[in-house]
C-alpha cells in the first residue's frame, strides 16, 4: 500500500465540464482507475465549494407590532474554501429593520440587511442573526427569505437560499369602561349602561367580543352596538369584529331592576391574539336601587239607608301595587263630623275624629282590608257625610295620587239618636250594637291576617 499525489492541468483544448479521471498502472501490472469531478473552464481547474444555508425564527405566531429574530447560519459543504461570502435578507413586507450581527447592514437602497461574512472554508460555517420589527397592523403570514452565493463554483446552488416562515397574530392592550346613566335609580326603573372598548395597541385586535352578564334578577330592554351585533338575554354577547390600534367602540345595554338594594353590572372584552394587560379587561359599575312601593286605598260605605242613630259601616282596601315591598304602612281614616267613633280595635287608635290603624309591612300585591263602624248622631235627612282615608308608608311611593280614597253618605229620614248618656238604657233593653269591627286581612293566594 502506499500513496501517490500528482499535479494535472488541463490545456486549453479540454472542453469546459465537471470531471478529472486517472488511471494508474503499477509494475505487476495491477491498474486503478479513480475520478473527481472538477470544473474545467477554458483549460482552467477552478475551485469548488457547497454553500447551505439555513433559516429560523424565534417566535411563531409572532405579534402585531412586535420583534422577531432569524438566526442564519452558512455553511461550506464543499471541499474549497468559499471567499467572499456574502448573505442576502431582502425585508419583507409588514416589517422595520431593528438589529443585525455586526457582519450585517441595512441597506436601505435594496431594502435588504446585507452580511458579508468574508471566507469561509471547507467544512466551516458563520451564523448571523437579524431582528425585524412587524408592522402594527400586519396580518397573513410573514414569509423572509435569505440567499448566500457562492464566489466560488457552487456545486449545489439549490440550497444557496432559505426561507423562514412567521403567522402575523394581533398583539394589543384591549381596555373597557362602563357606566351607568342614573345612580340612585328607583325599582322598577331602567338603567343604561354605556361600555367603551378601547384597543391601546400596539397591534390590531380580531374578533374583539364584549361579554355583558345582567344582574340577577333583571330584566334586558335592549343592547346595541356602534359596529357589529348584540345577541342574549341574561348574558349579553356583543361581536366587534375587528378593531385598530388607537381605535374604540361603544356599546349601550339598558335593564330594568327586579330588586332593590345595590346592583352590580360587569363587562369584559376580550379579542383573539395576546392581551399585553389583562387588568384591564373588565369593569363593574354598581348601582343603588332604591325600594318603590304604590299603596292603593279604595273605600266602600256597607249601610243602607243611613239614618240618625244608626250604625255606618266603611269598608276599606290597601293595596300594595309593587314592585317593591312597602314597610311600615299606616292607615289614617278622617271621620266626617256627625259621627261616633265607638270603639278602638288592635292596632288602631282615635284621636280628635282620626283613626290611625298600623299595618306593617305589605309585600308587592299584597293587601289589607278593614272594616270602620261609626254610630250616626243627629242629622237632618240630606246631610252628606264625607269620609276620607289615605295610606302612607316609609317607602318611596311611585304613586301617590291613589294613596287616598274619599266616599259620600246621604242621611235618609229616620228617629234621633239618643245622647251618649243614654247608650247604656238602649243595651238594657236588648239593643245590641256591634262596637267596633276592624279587621285586617291580607289576601296574598289566599292568606289573612
Amino acid at each position: 500500500d502506499g500513496e501517490i499525489s500528482f499535479i494535472t492541468s488541463s490545456s486549453a483544448s479540454v472542453p469546459a465540464g465537471c470531471y478529472i479521471t486517472s488511471k494508474a498502472t503499477d509494475p505487476n501490472n495491477n491498474t486503478s482507475e479513480f475520478s473527481k469531478c472538477a470544473l474545467v473552464n477554458a483549460g482552467q481547474v477552478d475551485q469548488v465549494a457547497d454553500l447551505s444555508i439555513t433559516k429560523s425564527n424565534n417566535v411563531d405566531p409572532v405579534g402585531a407590532g412586535s420583534n422577531v429574530t432569524y438566526t442564519i447560519t452558512v455553511t461550506n459543504n464543499g471541499s474549497s474554501s468559499s471567499t467572499d461570502v456574502v448573505v442576502t435578507d431582502p425585508l419583507p413586507s409588514q416589517t422595520s429593520f431593528v438589529s443585525a450581527s455586526s457582519a450585517c447592514v441595512n441597506n436601505t437602497g435594496l431594502a435588504a440587511v446585507v452580511c458579508n461574512l468574508g471566507d469561509i472554508g471547507s467544512n466551516g460555517s458563520s451564523v448571523v442573526q437579524i431582528t425585524l420589527k412587524v408592522t402594527a397592523s400586519g396580518s397573513g403570514t410573514l414569509t423572509n427569505v435569505a440567499s448566500a452565493p457562492s464566489s466560488a463554483v457552487d456545486m449545489i446552488p439549490s440550497n444557496n437560499a432559505a426561507t423562514a416562515t412567521a403567522v402575523i397574530q394581533g398583539v394589543a392592550d384591549m381596555a373597557i369602561t362602563k357606566n351607568d346613566d342614573a345612580d340612585p335609580v328607583n325599582h322598577g326603573e331602567s338603567i343604561m349602561y354605556t361600555i367603551g372598548v378601547t384597543n391601546n395597541g400596539p397591534g390590531n385586535a380580531a374578533e374583539v367580543t364584549l361579554t355583558d352578564s345582567l344582574p340577577e334578577g333583571a330584566s334586558l330592554i335592549s343592547a346595541s352596538v356602534a359596529q357589529g351585533n348584540c345577541i342574549g338575554t341574561t348574558t349579553v354577547v356583543c361581536s366587534l369584529g375587528n378593531l385598530a390600534s388607537g381605535s374604540s367602540a361603544t356599546a349601550t345595554v339598558s335593564i330594568t331592576t327586579l330588586h332593590a338594594g345595590a346592583v352590580t353590572n360587569t363587562a369584559a372584552v376580550s379579542a383573539n391574539g395576546t392581551d399585553l394587560v389583562t387588568s384591564n379587561n373588565s369593569d363593574s359599575v354598581v348601582t343603588t336601587v332604591n325600594p318603590l312601593a304604590d299603596l292603593e286605598v279604595t273605600k266602600a260605605e256597607n249601610s243602607h239607608p243611613v239614618t240618625p242613630g244608626s250604625n255606618l259601616s266603611y269598608t276599606i282596601t290597601v293595596r300594595n301595587d309593587g314592585p317593591s315591598t312597602s314597610t311600615s304602612v299606616v292607615l289614617t281614616d278622617n271621620l266626617p263630623s256627625g259621627v261616633s267613633y265607638i270603639e278602638t280595635a288592635n292596632g288602631c287608635a282615635e284621636a280628635g275624629g282620626v283613626v290611625s290603624c298600623a299595618l306593617g309591612d305589605l309585600a308587592a300585591t299584597e293587601m289589607a282590608t278593614g272594616v270602620i263602624q261609626v254610630t250616626v248622631l243627629s242629622a237632618s235627612a240630606g246631610t252628606v257625610l264625607t269620609n276620607t282615608a289615605s295610606a302612607t308608608s316609609t317607602s318611596p311611593d311611585g304613586d301617590v295620587s291613589n294613596n287616598t280614597a274619599t266616599i259620600t253618605t246621604t242621611i235618609q229620614d229616620g228617629i234621633s239618636v239618643p245622647s251618649l248618656s243614654a247608650w247604656g238604657t238602649v243595651a238594657l233593653f236588648g239593643a245590641v250594637i256591634e262596637a267596633f269591627a276592624w279587621r285586617l286581612r291580607r289576601r296574598q293566594t289566599g292568606l289573612a291576617r
